[in-house]
């Protein structure tokens, strides 16, 4: 999918989550919030690529790019981006541009936020559960910001 024209005034929001089921969906109320706080914000949501998550992320008004799929995690992924270019991940961050990146959790905002990281993005970890989950527990030590 191509992405929008960004302009030099936009401030880019990357919101990552998914690979669990509505790990993303609370991503909608915070987009919500930074719509109305951040002048010109383009919020874009990076995900599983599951139909669900694509249309209520689309159906919100919100841009919604493909970053892995849940089916792809375990440790030949990394070896395999490695071999055949840029990981899903890293080139939906390159294309963003974005100002910060929020992690939601599940197995597509750990790696999203580890890419995040790596570039040297501000990222921000939002755990919406009483217990921390695992993706918050390793992205910890990278975050610039933890949301509780």
């Amino acid at each position: 999918m191509d992405s929008p024209m960004i302009l030099p005034s936009t401030t880019n929001i990357v919101i990552a989550g998914g690979g669990a089921s509505d790990v993303l969906l609370p991503g909608l109320a915070v987009a919500d919030e930074l719509r109305g706080l951040v002048p010109r914000a383009r919020i874009i949501f990076a995900g599983s690529g599951s139909s669900t998550e694509y249309q209520l992320i689309r159906d919100s008004g919100y841009e919604y790019q493909v970053a892995g799929s849940h089916h792809e995690s375990g440790w030949g992924r990394g070896i395999i981006h490695r071999l055949i270019g840029p990981s899903p991940e890293r080139q939906v961050l390159a294309n963003a541009r974005p100002v910060v990146v929020l992690s939601m959790g599940g197995e597509i905002g750990e790696s999203v936020g580890r890419a995040a990281s790596r570039m040297g993005l501000p990222l921000v970890v939002f755990e919406p559960h009483v217990h921390l989950s695992h993706a918050t527990r390793r992205l910890a030590p990278l975050a610039d910001l933890i949301c509780l």
